[in-house]
């Protein structure tokens, strides 16, 4: 792990020098859609403020009066698995990485949390959003190509897989952030429904999204709907026509409207969440 000192990591990764060292952080970690990626020239290496991570950085701006630091570890091509390891290579296509290329987003998440509270910005928003390459990585390994009881069980395993990856995660987040608000945006079918995985695809994402709201129950998070945004109007808003499956700018102002509303919710009583129910979830630690 790369070895540093509480300040330089936070150069690394989002506070840097001309910070006032005040005020709330709000830590966003994910994948490509979470980082903000388009495939267009100058996109990347980019810090990832921007597009619904920067709308929610934005909406808090007006709601409590100071926009909060943002530090954004989202990578590109990320699953639930790679979080918690280096088999991504995409790394380096966010800035945060350039003085940590060899820690894993799980490891400078802690690292962020732990920094962020000790120069006194505490980490007081966290969304996470992993599980999209989960599926397309099942996908590839020719799912589509198998008997429909094959994939009846792939499906599921995958989805188990996605289930265990994000309760580890959120046990972690939880276990030194229990009153922080957690975003959990789910997925949207990249694919229209005049193309062959159009239907499938519905069925695939809607799956994997009902994992995600099952985990931000469980943890005490907000799931916000990202499927029903983009659901007819791929076209419009994604790249799909050229091949691809993110969002243009329209799409990505599309998530960030759906995406506000869970990051400044209404005045309610904080809850700490037990630990002991956490517990007894199947975790990864």
């Amino acid at each position: 792990m790369h070895k540093c000192t509480v300040f330089l990591c936070l150069v690394g990764v989002g506070i840097g020098a001309n910070s006032a060292y005040g005020g709330p952080t709000y830590l966003a970690l994910g994948d490509s859609l979470a980082f903000g990626y388009q495939p267009v020239a100058g996109n990347y290496p980019s810090n990832g403020d921007r597009d619904y991570v920067g709308a929610i950085a934005d909406a808090q701006a007006k709601t409590f009066g100071a926009r909060p630091n943002v530090i954004n570890l989202s990578i590109p091509g990320e699953t639930s698995g790679s979080f918690f390891d280096l088999s991504n290579p995409y790394r380096l296509a966010n800035t945060n990485y350039f003085t940590h290329p060899a820690t894993t987003q799980f490891d400078l998440a802690k690292q962020a949390i732990l920094g962020s509270a000790l120069v006194g910005a505490p980490v007081k928003t966290v969304s996470f959003s992993l599980g999209g390459n989960d599926l397309f990585q099942m996908i590839d390994n020719g799912f589509l190509f198998e008997t429909p009881l094959q994939q009846a069980v792939t499906l599921q395993t995958t989805l188990n897989a996605v289930a265990s990856n994000y309760a580890a995660s959120l046990f972690a987040i939880r276990s030194v952030l229990p009153t922080a608000r957690l975003i959990l945006p789910g997925f949207y079918n990249p694919y229209p429904s005049d193309t062959p995985l159009g239907a499938p695809g519905d069925v695939l994402v809607s799956d994997l999204n009902a994992v995600i709201a099952g985990e931000a129950a469980a943890f005490g998070g907000r799931y916000v709907d990202f499927f029903t945004p983009i659901s007819g109007h791929q076209h419009e808003l994604t790249y799909a026509d050229y091949g691809d499956v993110h969002p243009n700018n329209a799409g990505y102002a599309a998530l960030s409207r759906a995406a506000v509303p869970a990051a400044v919710p209404a005045p309610a009583a904080l809850v700490v969440f037990g630990l002991g129910l956490i517990r007894r979830r199947n975790r990864r630690v």
